[in-house]
Parts: C-alpha cells; sequence; structure tokens
C-alpha cells in the first residue's frame, strides 16, 4: 500500500461519519512506517495521531548498505 492508498482509506472513514481527524490514529512498523510517514508528510490533518514503532523510512539508504544485516536478504524485495 502507498501513502496515497492510506490517504483514501482513511478520508472514506471519514466520509462514511465512522470517525472524524481528531479522533483517527494510526499505527505503523517497519516497512509500514513509508506509507504511514508519507500520509502524515502530505496529508497531516487526516490523522489526530500517528506512532511510528522502527520504521523503515529511508530504503534506497538501507539497501545501499550491505553492512546492515538485512540488506542482502531483502534485495530481491527491495530491487538493486
Amino acid at each position: 500500500a502507498s501513502a496515497l492508498d492510506l490517504a483514501s482509506a482513511v478520508r472514506a472513514l471519514h466520509e462514511w461519519g465512522y470517525s472524524r481527524p481528531a479522533r483517527t490514529a494510526a499505527v505503523a512498523d517497519s516497512a509500514g512506517g513509508l506509507a504511514l510517514g508519507g500520509l502524515l508528510n502530505a496529508s497531516p490533518e487526516l490523522l489526530g495521531a500517528a506512532v511510528l514503532r522502527a520504521p523503515f523510512l529511508d530504503p534506497l539508504g538501507a539497501m545501499s548498505d550491505p553492512s546492515l544485516p538485512l540488506t542482502l536478504e531483502e534485495r530481491g524485495e527491495w530491487g538493486d
């Protein structure tokens, strides 16, 4: 999912009356932090709170550093 997908889902929840921005929170771990971080940068008004636990926000930097423990294993998923 991308930040745009996440924003669309949150907007739908607001439009359908399930929540409103002040009462909407999101939590993301690892690579999910990339989508949530993008949403927070592009549309911070959609959320009242966000928690990013160990977010993976710099895939290019991480995948370029072979000394990191998962870089070689993850290269197939993220590309080279």
